[in-house]
């Protein structure tokens, strides 16, 4: 005579595992995955502008005696030459996430991502 309840799994457990691992992973993957359109935001010297992250192409921003080549390319942003002494807006790197900036502070130039989309918040803390 067979126990049925010696097995180590049944097809009902096998499904449940399968759903929570399809709920995993579905949680892990949708806050990184970008809805809508985002924006690049550009400020210099108080003044903003916005371009859109979808059309690649490179401009000149200038204030206090200080150039910066700014290039979009492939949805990222980033600052390819800059005529200030220390570079650290060119060595900031590619931003592509909303929420991430580069700051050229001799300038007064700062360019940031932001959503295309209100999200209802004015700011998140914590």
């Amino acid at each position: 005579m067979k126990n049925a309840g010696s097995k180590l799994f049944r097809a009902g457990d096998l499904i449940i595992c399968f759903a929570v691992v399809a709920i995993a992973v579905l949680l892990f993957v949708l806050p990184f995955t970008k809805s809508g359109s985002s924006v690049l935001a550009v400020s210099v010297g108080g003044s903003t502008q916005r371009y859109e992250l979808g059309q690649d192409r490179e401009f000149v921003l200038e204030n206090n005696g200080i150039m910066l080549n700014v290039k979009i390319e492939a949805g990222e942003a980033s600052v390819v030459l800059s005529t200030c002494p220390d570079k650290v807006c060119v060595r900031t790197g590619k931003i592509s996430a909303k929420g991430q900036i580069i700051v050229c502070a001799p300038a007064d130039i700062a360019i940031w991502i932001e959503s295309g989309e209100e999200d209802g918040y004015d700011g998140v803390i914590g």
